[in-house]
């Protein structure tokens, strides 16, 4: 029996922070170390505009106080929760992209990032066990 191909809401990490462009510099650093998180998506008067990541953030050598837009931000990939996963998934790895940004009705609401694919994947790798009960070998 043929699989139906997920749609990317079903993998996606929901409820995402964000934060405006014209944030500084230091409010970033603390959301993103404060979470745990390594991607930020940047919105200029609530439209997704880029992502920041740790490794920008890591390697920006000025001032906490400078607006985020002095920063080297990425172009967001943007995607509707409704999108087919494998879709995403080639996209993502034709361009290099580490994360994607998941939208419904132009409003993020999630985020889609290799470590999300990764968890997809060892669950699919994973056998259906059935847990009948136990069994005396």
């Amino acid at each position: 029996m043929k699989q139906k191909i997920p749609t990317i809401k079903s993998l996606m990490t929901p409820f995402p922070y964000s934060i405006d462009i014209g944030e500084q510099v230091g409010d970033a650093r603390k959301m993103m170390d404060g979470h745990d998180i390594h991607h930020l998506p940047v919105t200029k008067n609530r439209t997704l505009i880029a992502v920041l990541n740790s490794h920008d953030l890591k390697a920006y050598s000025g001032s906490d106080e400078a607006n985020i837009r002095q920063l080297r931000l990425k172009k967001a990939y943007i995607v509707d929760l409704s999108v087919p996963a494998d879709q995403v998934l080639m996209t993502m790895a034709d361009k290099h992209l580490s994360v994607a940004l998941v939208t419904r009705k132009e409003k993020l609401v999630g985020l889609f990032t290799g470590t999300d694919a990764l968890r997809a994947f060892a669950e699919h790798l994973r056998p259906d066990i059935s847990t009948g009960g136990d069994s005396a070998a």
